[in-house]
């Protein structure tokens, strides 16, 4: 899978529920998320990343990591969305930006997994995907 198909699975499936844009980054800002997102008056940033066999693991570059902490610093809610294809399927996580310093140098889905607050098998539950991103749970 690509991050381009991520992005169209993102899209697919709430894409509906708020206004979601997928950003070219290099021409915006270095480091800046691949999507911006706004629902029920509450913006979000995300990242897409996908584990890349051929490139040895997940994938954070450095300048992507000092964004998320400046945006967060900022009052910003920052997430990283990642995917992982197996034998027996799909694994989704979320991980929030804040916890973004951690990844830079670990590309092992057990180190993303152990950054995540929510783990989705196979497909994710997207009413609590949008109730985690946008902490409509209040």
């Amino acid at each position: 899978m690509s991050e381009a198909r991520l992005w169209r699975t993102l899209r697919d499936a709430v894409g509906k529920k708020g206004h979601w844009d997928r950003i070219e980054s290099h021409a915006v800002s270095q480091g800046r998320p691949d999507v911006n997102a706004c629902r029920r008056g509450k913006t979000i940033d995300m990242e897409l990343k996908i584990y890349d066999v051929r490139r040895g693991g997940f994938i954070l570059r450095s300048s992507q990591n000092t964004w998320m902490i400046n945006r967060t610093r900022a009052g910003g809610r920052v997430w990283i969305f990642a995917r992982f294809d197996h034998v027996d399927g799909e694994t989704y996580s979320l991980i929030p930006g804040e916890r973004s310093r951690s990844l830079i140098h670990d590309r092992s889905v057990d180190g993303w997994l152990g950054q995540a607050t929510h783990v989705w098998e196979n497909k994710p539950d997207w009413e609590d995907f949008l109730e985690v991103v946008f902490d409509d749970r209040s």
